[in-house]
């Protein structure tokens, strides 16, 4: 029986990708297959070691930088409701909106750790699903196609569903539903080899 050259798994007779990792098939014999696939767990096993300790290393400065804008959110959004309620609507308006942009850099600060710590921790073989990926509706198939190219996905294919009388209609080029490796509930953190499909389904005139 032939194995995969990558992860060491076996293949069916005639197969020309692995049905386990994608990886086209290059023909070797048994042993040499099954040693790649045991270097291959050994390596991912180093990875994940120290994938575990850049996380534990990066958490210390994020929660501080959290923690930092928490509080400064509090400070401006309570002297800013105050001030709103006696009348000095422009200086609580401010610092109301001060409140919420320390709000927003919260989550722009977990957004850029994520950033960093996937850099680092994520195989080459591997991407994670950010926040564009999942946020796709209402979104065109052309722009999406190019969110999981920049991200690194290999396999992608968009399926016009052939639903629409004309080509003025809102929904035209719109996406409808989108699955990884056959996944439509794919989740922000969510990590997938670069070669598993990626389908795009999305509404279109009608041929």
């Amino acid at each position: 029986m032939a194995y995969c050259s990558n992860c060491g798994k076996p293949l069916y007779d005639g197969a020309n990708y692995c049905p386990n990792c994608g990886m086209k098939v290059r023909f070797q014999d048994g042993k040499e297959a099954k040693k790649a696939g045991y270097d291959r767990k050994n390596t991912d096993k180093q990875m994940q070691e120290r994938n575990a300790i850049l996380r534990g290393i990066l958490l210390v400065p994020r929660l501080i930088l959290k923690i930092i804008l928490t509080v400064l959110k509090i400070v401006l959004f309570i002297p800013g409701l105050i001030l709103s309620v006696f009348g000095i609507d422009i200086l609580g308006d401010l610092l109301i909106l001060g409140a919420a942009t320390a709000d927003e850099a919260i989550d722009d600060v977990d957004d850029a750790f994520s950033t960093i710590t996937n850099k680092y921790t994520v195989s080459p073989n591997e991407v994670i699903i950010s926040r564009d990926m999942v946020n796709y509706e209402k979104m065109n198939f052309d722009s999406m196609i190019k969110v999981f190219e920049s991200a690194g996905f290999e396999n992608i294919s968009a399926v016009p569903l052939n639903d629409l009388k004309r080509a003025s209609h809102r929904k035209n080029g719109i996406v409808e539903r989108i699955t990884v490796n056959g996944d439509s509930d794919f989740e922000v953190k969510d990590i997938y080899d670069k070669r598993v499909p990626v389908i795009i389904t999305y509404h279109s005139v009608k041929q």
